[in-house]
C-alpha cells in the first residue's frame, strides 16, 4: 500500500488548519486592541457549552443544540459595547464573527433582551425590540467570503417603530412573514424578521433584509400610505468609512455615523 497520496492529504490539511488558525487567531487580537472590552465578554462565553433548546426552535436554528443567552449575557454585552464607545451595529457584526468562529447557533428568549435594553441604555439606531418573541443567530458555513451569521427575529405581531428624529428620520415598519411554530405543545403565531451579517476588515453590512421596511415622514411618507404602489422596501445597511448607508426606496446616508456619539451605545 503506498502512504504517499494519504501522507499529501494529511499535510494539506495540516496546512488549512494552521491557515485557519492563524487567521482566527489575528481576527481575536485585531479585536482585543480595537474593542478590548468585547473581546474579553466573548473571551468568557467561549466556555459556554451548548444545551437542547425546545424543539420548536429547531427549525429557526438549524440544530439540536445551541447556545443559549441569558439576561446577565446582554447586559454584558451593552455594557461592554458602551464601554467601548461603538454603535449597537458594529457590536453586532462582531459578535456574529464570533458566533461564527464558535460553530454553534445562539438564540435568546425575547424577555431576555427587552429586560437588558430596559436596564438605562441608549441603543439608537438599530432593529427595534419591543414584541421580541425570540432572537436567533445562526452561523452557515455554505456560503462563505465575508458572510458571519443569519439572523432571524420572531415577533409576537406586526407593528411601526417610530426612532428619534435626531437619530434616524423615518419609521421603521415590523411586517414580517407569518409563521406558525410549537411551544411545550401549544401553538404559537408570530412574524420572522430575517437579514445576513457581514463583516470584511473593518467594514460591516446587512444583507438580504427581509419583512422589515422603512416609512420617510412628511410629504414622501403620506404618499407611501397613500399610494400602496410606491415601495417602503429595507434592502440592506453598510459601512462606507465612516459613514452608514441604507440601501432603500430611497438611499439614505448618515454621515459620521461610527464617529458621532449619539449614534453609540451608552447608559442614560
Amino acid at each position: 500500500m503506498s502512504y504517499g497520496p494519504l501522507w499529501a492529504v494529511l499535510c494539506s490539511l495540516a496546512i488549512t488548519i494552521s491557515v485557519a488558525t492563524k487567521a482566527h487567531a489575528s481576527d481575536n487580537t485585531s479585536t482585543e486592541n480595537a474593542y478590548p472590552n468585547l473581546a474579553k465578554l466573548f473571551e468568557r462565553m467561549e466556555t459556554r457549552q451548548p444545551i437542547r433548546p425546545p424543539a420548536g426552535l429547531h427549525p429557526f436554528l438549524e440544530e439540536s443544540i445551541a447556545v443559549v443567552i441569558e439576561q446577565r449575557d446582554m447586559v454584558s454585552f451593552l455594557e461592554t459595547t458602551a464601554a467601548d464607545r461603538i454603535t449597537l451595529l458594529r457590536a453586532t457584526a462582531l459578535f456574529a464573527c464570533w458566533v461564527r468562529n464558535n460553530g454553534f447557533p445562539v438564540y435568546a428568549p425575547g424577555e431576555v433582551v427587552v429586560n437588558a435594553f430596559k436596564k438605562g441604555f441608549s441603543l439608537e439606531l438599530m432593529f427595534p425590540v419591543d414584541h421580541l418573541a425570540y432572537l436567533f443567530y445562526v452561523p452557515d458555513d455554505s456560503i462563505g467570503g465575508d458572510f458571519q451569521m443569519h439572523i432571524r427575529v420572531i415577533y409576537n405581531k406586526q407593528y411601526t417603530y417610530p426612532f428619534d428624529k435626531d437619530i434616524f428620520d423615518a419609521n421603521v415598519l415590523v411586517q414580517g412573514e407569518q409563521i406558525a411554530y410549537r411551544l411545550e405543545g401549544l401553538p404559537r403565531k408570530g412574524f420572522l424578521v430575517t437579514t445576513h451579517v457581514h463583516y470584511n476588515g473593518n467594514d460591516f453590512s446587512y444583507s438580504n433584509v427581509q419583512g422589515i421596511a422603512g416609512q420617510k415622514r412628511g410629504a414622501l411618507g403620506f404618499l407611501q400610505e397613500a399610494f400602496f404602489f410606491i415601495p417602503k422596501t429595507l434592502y440592506g445597511i453598510s459601512l462606507e468609512e465612516d459613514d452608514l448607508l441604507i440601501d432603500a426606496f430611497l438611499n439614505q446616508r448618515i454621515p459620521d455615523f461610527e464617529t458621532e456619539p449619539k449614534y453609540r451605545v451608552r447608559r442614560r
